[in-house]
């Protein structure tokens, strides 16, 4: 995700406690808004989620994809955020 300063402080993610912290941060600096799952799957080693984020009426959406080690941990994760609802 870029900021709008221009910054992805998320590139910079690697363990469970550095995405608690940029969690915390993100949520900081965008107090209100809510994610919402609009649809899932999950095939074997890799994992699809399709959601939208809402503020103040105006929604926008996005999809994460994610690859998953063999105890079933989330190994690694891609991001990417639209301007538009996923349910739409």
């Amino acid at each position: 995700m870029t900021e709008p300063d221009g910054s992805t402080p998320a590139d910079d993610i690697r363990t469970a406690d550095d995405f608690a912290r940029y969690l915390a941060w993100w949520h900081g600096q965008n107090p209100g808004v809510v994610f919402t799952a609009v649809a899932a799957a999950i095939d074997g080693d890799h994992g699809r989620l399709l959601w939208d984020a809402e503020q103040g009426g105006a929604r926008a959406g996005g999809v994460d994809v994610f690859d998953f080690d063999a105890d079933g941990r989330v190994r690694r994760v891609w991001s990417v955020g639209g301007q538009r609802s996923m349910r739409s």
